[in-house]
């Protein structure tokens, strides 16, 4: 939650920002992590990590990403208060932007996005 308002893009652009921005988030626990760009990669190394598992639930600090290679897919952390935060696309910040319901509406329904969670171990 301290990441809340303020904005962690240093490489991609605001509205590409969300995978390096949930990367920076994840470096302050673990440090080698590294930062990628793209939620497609982010996923990949997500599900090989053994630090972190894939999870059927969602929950707090868990991390909620629809994944594609383009600008339409979307990464956050769930919040202690059951909403998700992600990178605003036209802001770069990192703010509470949706309800889960919003998340599987504009992602799974309108986009059709995967979702998947992680949690780190």
């Amino acid at each position: 939650q301290s990441s809340l308002g303020k904005s962690l893009v240093q490489n991609a652009p605001a509205e590409q920002g969300c995978a390096e921005t949930v990367c920076k988030i994840i470096q302050k626990v673990i440090p080698n992590f590294p930062t990628l760009l793209h939620t497609a990669d982010l996923n990949v190394y997500l599900s090989k990590d053994i630090r972190f598992r894939a999870t059927r639930e969602s929950g707090p600090g868990k991390i909620i990403i629809s994944p594609t290679k383009a600008e339409t897919g979307h990464v956050g952390f769930f919040l202690p208060n059951g909403r998700i935060a992600s990178n605003d696309s036209r802001t770069g910040i990192f703010e509470d932007n949706y309800a889960l319901s919003n998340w599987v509406d504009s992602f799974r329904t309108k986009k059709g996005l995967p979702i998947y969670y992680y949690e780190l171990i």
